[in-house]
Order: C-alpha cells, then sequence, then structure tokens
C-alpha cells in the first residue's frame, strides 16, 4: 500500500493506493551470474598460486634438505666419512645435518684407530717367530709370514683355505668338537 499524499483541504488522507512495479531481473541476474563465474576465476586462480607456492616452499624447505641428507648417508654408509652437507637455515633439518657431521666425524676418528690398531697388530705378528693363523668360521683370513713359511706357501697363499687343512689329521676330529 502506498498513501498517495493529502490533497489541498484534507487533514488526513482517508485514500490508500497499490503501487505495483514490475522489474526484469534477466539483465541483473545476468550481471551477477557475470560477478560470480569472475569471482569463482579469481578464487581458482589463488588456490592455484597457493598449491603452487605450498609446492615450491616444500620442495626447497623440506624435499631439498631430505634428499640432501639421505644422499650424504648413503656416503657415510660407504665409508665416505668428509662428506658435509651445509643445509641452510635452521631447524630440524640442520640439526639432523649437524648430528650426521658429529657422526661421521667420530666415525672416522674411530676408523683410523682401528687401521692403526690393525697395522700395529700386522706388526706384531709379523714380528713373532710363532706362525698366527686369523680365521673366521674355520676360514683362513690372515695369517703372518711364519705361518706361510711353515706351510711353505707364497704370501697370501693361505687366506680362504680351511683351518682344518692346517691341522694334523689325527687332531682335527678334536677340533670339530
Amino acid at each position: 500500500p502506498v498513501n498517495p499524499g493529502i490533497k489541498e483541504g484534507e487533514l488526513r488522507a482517508n485514500r490508500y493506493a497499490v503501487l505495483l512495479i514490475v522489474y526484469d531481473l534477466t539483465p541483473r541476474s545476468a550481471y551477477s551470474w557475470g560477478i560470480i563465474e569472475q569471482q569463482s576465476w579469481v578464487f581458482a586462480l589463488a588456490i592455484l598460486f597457493a598449491v603452487a607456492a605450498l609446492y615450491l616452499f616444500a620442495r626447497i624447505h623440506i624435499l631439498r634438505p631430505a634428499i640432501l641428507l639421505q644422499k650424504t648417508m648413503q656416503r657415510i654408509g660407504s665409508g665416505d666419512f668428509s662428506v658435509r652437507e651445509n643445509i641452510l637455515g635452521q631447524g630440524e633439518f640442520k640439526d639432523l645435518d649437524n648430528e650426521l657431521a658429529q657422526m661421521a666425524h667420530q666415525l672416522n676418528e674411530h676408523r683410523q684407530g682401528v687401521e692403526e690398531s690393525t697395522a700395529r697388530l700386522k706388526q706384531l705378528t709379523e714380528a713373532s717367530l710363532e706362525a698366527i693363523v686369523f680365521h673366521e668360521n674355520g676360514v683362513v683370513i690372515d695369517a703372518n709370514s711364519m705361518a706361510e713359511q711353515l706351510y711353505a706357501v707364497k704370501p697370501g697363499g693361505l687366506i680362504g683355505s680351511s683351518i682344518l687343512d692346517l691341522i694334523a689329521e689325527h687332531h682335527r676330529a678334536l677340533i670339530r668338537q
């Protein structure tokens, strides 16, 4: 209802009218759908950009350090203790890199100690006038020069042979027990 207003001389209007307005919403609807479609494309591009940024971030800050640490561990496992990958930044990957470097340094020190100990043992066995044979599971893995002279073989000739072959036959049964 619409109040048509007061006519001249009336104190109050007793008339009412109905105003009927007809809208054609087709252009407005098309415009609104156009805006919604445009906003959908912007939203899709924003999501695509966010996914690309997350992938790039993960690649640089997660995958790259993980791959470098994996390569470092493989090189340490193969005996290269001088390896050091400098992972930039801070956090768990940097801490892990520092721990790997420390572990590699300790392993290198232990390896050098074992090599020195092995060299001293070799010197002692070579200085001995007794035949000395080392075996593992009954297979000769090392022997000094006196053992090679005793069995009349070339240097290194005892390596790989059975320890039982070096024992007199009448004692082999006792050794097997």
